[in-house]
């Protein structure tokens, strides 16, 4: 029988390890593996959600090394669940919730934008950087969008049933 730790350990590596190999997807599948870190959150709680977090994290580092689509899971879309939910539990506005996130993803963009470069956009089509970053800002506001409504769907979902996967907190999202 799979423990519901082994799960939360092995879905996100397949989300990642199918990102490697349908590389036109790449930016959805890490997307949904950022939203199943999140239900992750709500089902088994902060302490274990790290540590699941971290254990993917450093398989994923062995099996690929620092290429870029390890670099962004740890970095980006693994992180951001967490980040997410620290910023989100905290009752701010939300002008407030969505500037502070976008001044840490273009902190994020600041150390790695040349990864970006390689998922995301042919360097021949971009006439200049500034516009890439806009267009970077604009995506990470989107799939925060679509995430926080995923997340608030699956999240009711999940209240009307308890059973589902033996929920022993509840979230803190919205």
């Amino acid at each position: 029988m799979i423990s519901k730790e082994n799960l939360f350990l092995f879905l996100p590596l397949v989300f990642m390890l199918s990102s490697i190999l349908f590389p036109q997807g790449k930016l959805v599948l890490c997307t949904l593996c950022c939203l199943f870190s999140m239900i992750q959150i709500c089902i088994l709680g902060t302490e274990k959600s790290l540590l699941a977090y971290g254990g993917t994290s450093l398989f994923l580092i062995l099996l690929f090394g620092f290429t870029a689509t390890s670099i962004l899971y740890v970095f980006l879309f693994g992180g951001f669940a967490f980040f997410k939910y620290f910023i989100e539990k905290k009752t701010l506005r939300l002008g407030d919730e969505l500037l502070i996130k976008l001044i840490c993803f273009n902190i994020f963009l600041l150390f790695f934008y040349k990864y970006l470069n390689i998922f995301f956009i042919n360097r021949n089509e971009v006439a200049h950087p500034i516009f890439a970053i806009i267009l970077y800002n604009l995506i990470f506001a989107l799939i925060d969008l679509i995430l926080t409504y995923s997340l608030t769907f699956i999240e009711e979902r999940l209240k009307k049933n308890d059973n589902i996967l033996f929920i022993e907190k509840k979230s803190n999202y919205r």
